[in-house]
């Protein structure tokens, strides 16, 4: 079998665990105004897409916590990247993740990618 094949059946395994024992988790990005160099008018607005995926949730231990990387309050959120590829969306630190009622900023991404391809997203997120 060919690594290809390990690869999809890992992303089709992180994906069907998130959606079974995963709850919504709505990831918020905003494109920026376009501004007119020379009148400083406003020529297209910005925009703000909400996405829905499946994920869980955890907060850092007191012994993860080093207050440089990762500080009190941190949390973790897993995301599967095929349901988000899907949607052409790579999360980054100019996201914002909704979670339940409370909004926390991306501090760190990190893909796992066997073989080169992503098919987790480890966000590191704070308020």
């Amino acid at each position: 079998m060919t690594d290809q094949y390990y690869i999809d059946k890992r992303d089709v395994t992180a994906y069907d665990l998130l959606v079974k024992y995963g709850f919504d988790i709505t990831l918020v990005s905003q494109t920026a105004d376009v501004i007119d160099s020379d009148s400083g008018a406003i020529t297209t607005p910005g925009t703000v897409t909400n996405t829905v995926t499946k994920g869980i949730m955890r907060f850092f231990s007191q012994d993860e916590v080093d207050d440089k990387n990762i500080k009190s309050g941190d949390a973790q959120v897993l995301l599967s990247a095929k349901d988000l590829a899907a949607a052409d969306i790579v999360p980054d630190t100019d996201m914002r993740v909704i979670v339940g009622d409370d909004t926390y900023f991306v501090v760190r991404n990190t893909p796992t990618k066997p073989g080169g391809i992503a098919v987790l997203y480890r966000l590191q997120i704070r308020r």
